[in-house]
């Protein structure tokens, strides 16, 4: 509504002060203190006395200093006999503004959806309190091992050859090697690592076997599985995150649990673990090249026996760029390498050839 104020002039031509409230629907014209409602067809923009102004069907006249009157009366009824061309006008300015409006909210709706709530999925999963990410991890495993054929002995013998090379004192760490002949190996948030046997068959050193290792442990130390569970669960986590409801966040991450197998890290997660698992077999006088070595072996798997290792490959991509970025850090690092004759006897607990 738009309001005027101006003077209204009667039959005795004596005029009084009067203001004029406009909407969409009506005018309604105050004149010493009384409300007066006018429809359109009541009402015409006219002259008097050499003055432009509103002429009611009573014959009073209201006019204004205010030159945005006439304006805002074609604005407000663009089809009426106030506009020059009425045929010509769709919607009025206000109805722009507000088709505009709606438009922006559903723009920024979207927005939030498709980049908001994944962003905020991540920036919870990053910060989630490591004896909650245990928590889930544990129960994630729990509700997924009902499927699950343990393998007891090669279970125990990768716990040792980890806790040989792992130097990260946060978290708790626990592998399971499951009798599978899928391709896969996957991190659960919190400490807990699935190695399948189908992988474990494609490994023939120590070395890509501990590069394996140190790439899923590096998923977990920097959080990478609990940032991508978050996001791409962000729609349901949403209203826990904005109230801080841990538990409700845990318990949907756990009612998800199979998500995990399928799970993609995008491409600057999977660069970061990497790298950092790199660093690791450095520190603890690993040769680095077994990282290569795995990725070498599981892409020619992969061009050869198509969808044997399809499940690996697809949640743990083998680009060239990735092959070409591992090759540029082992051409520009130094490293020394020391047998360690301990380990090659628990791999050979491990290894099927």
């Amino acid at each position: 509504m738009v309001s005027f104020k101006g003077k209204f002039t009667i039959y005795d031509g004596i005029a009084s002060p009067a203001g004029l409230e406009i909407d969409f629907y009506n005018i309604k014209l105050l004149v010493d203190g009384a409300e007066t409602v006018w429809k359109l067809d009541q009402v015409k923009w006219g002259n008097q006395n050499q003055q432009e102004g509103l002429l009611f069907s009573d014959g009073g006249f209201f006019t204004s200093d205010d030159a945005a009157l006439k304006l805002t009366l074609q604005e407000y009824f663009p089809k009426s006999h106030f506009h020059p061309n009425p045929d010509k006008q769709f919607v009025s300015p206000p109805v722009v503004l507000f088709l505009g409006l709606i438009l922006l909210a559903i723009s920024a709706a979207i927005a939030i959806y498709v980049w908001g709530i994944p962003a905020l999925g991540n920036f919870v999963g990053k910060r989630l309190p490591i004896p909650i990410e245990a928590k889930i991890g544990k129960a994630m495993k729990e509700q997924m091992q009902k499927d699950w054929k343990v393998d007891s002995a090669r279970t125990k013998a990768i716990n040792l050859f980890f806790s040989r090379i792992n130097d990260n004192n946060e978290f708790k760490f626990e592998i399971t090697v499951v009798n599978d002949k899928t391709v896969n190996a996957f991190a659960l948030p919190g400490g807990n690592i699935v190695v399948y046997e189908g992988i474990l068959q494609k490994i023939h050193s120590p070395e890509a076997l501990a590069s394996l290792l140190a790439h899923e442990s590096s998923h977990i130390i920097f959080r990478h599985t609990s940032r991508m569970l978050c996001a791409n669960l962000g729609n349901y986590i949403f209203l826990s995150a904005i109230i801080g409801d841990i538990n409700g966040i845990a318990a949907i991450l756990i009612q998800n649990a199979d998500q995990i197998k399928g799970l993609s890290y995008n491409r600057d997660l999977e660069t970061e673990a990497d790298l950092k698992g790199l660093q690791l077999l450095q520190r603890r006088n690993l040769n680095p090249k077994g990282m290569l070595d795995l990725m070498q072996t599981l892409k020619g798997e992969s061009e050869q026996s198509g969808n044997e290792v399809s499940e690996f490959v697809s949640t743990h991509p083998l680009p060239e760029s990735r092959l070409k970025y591992v090759n540029d850090y082992l051409s520009k690092t130094t490293w020394s390498v020391n047998q360690d004759t301990v380990l090659t006897n628990i791999w050979s607990q491990i290894a099927y050839n």
